[in-house]
């Protein structure tokens, strides 16, 4: 069973996070949150909901990787990124404020304001 998957209720789609006991952020965490977007974004949702099972959303990374795998700050930032991307400019009718958040984040310091984007 995947870490996250997309379900679609009528116009209505949701990503749930179900990473049990603390839905912590790992890699493969993060390849199926990307493969639910994905999911979300040639379906018929008008909207996307982001959520968690549990008693907590997330209670941060998964670091028991780290010690036989280091990666770098860059390439995290990257992948978040790339994230955003697909979030923001995906088929739905998300918040208009909400894409510009996005846009600005995913362009990086100096690249884009919240006024201009």
């Amino acid at each position: 069973m995947p870490a996250a998957a997309f379900e679609l209720r009528g116009q209505l789609g949701e990503i749930v996070i179900d990473n049990p006991p603390l839905n912590l952020f790992s890699e493969g965490l993060i390849a199926d949150l990307r493969a639910a977007a994905e999911r979300a974004a040639v379906s018929e949702a008008r909207a996307v909901l982001l959520r968690a099972e549990g008693d907590a959303f997330s209670a941060g990374a998964d670091v028991s990787g780290l010690i036989s795998h280091v990666t770098e700050a860059a390439d995290l930032v990257q992948e978040g990124r790339a994230f955003a991307t697909q979030l923001a400019s995906g088929p739905t009718l998300a918040h208009r404020a909400t894409k510009r958040i996005l846009r600005a984040w995913r362009s990086g310091p100096g690249h884009a304001t919240l006024a201009n984007s």
